[in-house]
């Protein structure tokens, strides 16, 4: 069974079978929190970075869907930052 990071980004949104079964192939959304590598110290600035550009463009994202003219939309975004980023 997969985890539960499509339930979570998908929340707003039924959740279509399709969409799980390519989520379930994705080795990806099927790696726990524990069994992930620790970041190499050498590493840990450009991870830092590129987290640091890949959050101010979701804020930049959330920006533009405003949740009035696009609540779906605006929601997976805002439940992808906040439960994913």
């Amino acid at each position: 069974m997969i985890s539960s990071f499509p339930r979570i980004i998908f929340s707003s949104a039924k959740l279509d079978e399709l969409i799980l079964r390519i989520l379930g192939a994705n080795p990806l959304f099927l790696l726990k929190k524990e069994e992930r590598e620790q970041v190499e110290p050498v590493d840990k600035p450009l991870v830092e970075r590129l987290v640091r550009m890949i959050k101010r463009c979701f804020i930049n994202l959330m920006a533009v869907f405003l949740s009035d003219k696009y609540p779906k939309t605006r929601a997976y975004l805002e439940n992808f930052y906040n439960h994913v980023l």
